[in-house]
């Protein structure tokens, strides 16, 4: 096999794996807010409207669920 054709199949692979977690990020992007860790901190620099500030720590107060427009 030449570099060309190792370099192409390296390249498909890559691109298969890549397609599989866009496609898994699409489905979950609704699910839950992407910027709230597990500790209940926001980590969101832009200010949420779910933002409760505390002396030290931003926390996430929104619902656990982020809500779809249209439903």
């Amino acid at each position: 096999m030449t570099d060309d054709a190792r370099t192409r199949a390296a390249h498909e692979k890559l691109r298969e794996v890549l397609s599989a977690v866009a496609s898994s990020m699409v489905e979950r992007i609704h699910e839950r807010c992407p910027y709230r860790a597990r500790d209940e901190r926001c980590t969101f620099a832009g200010g949420c409207v779910n933002q409760r500030r505390a002396p030290d720590v931003v926390t996430c107060g929104g619902d656990h669920l982020l809500r779809r427009t249209g439903t």
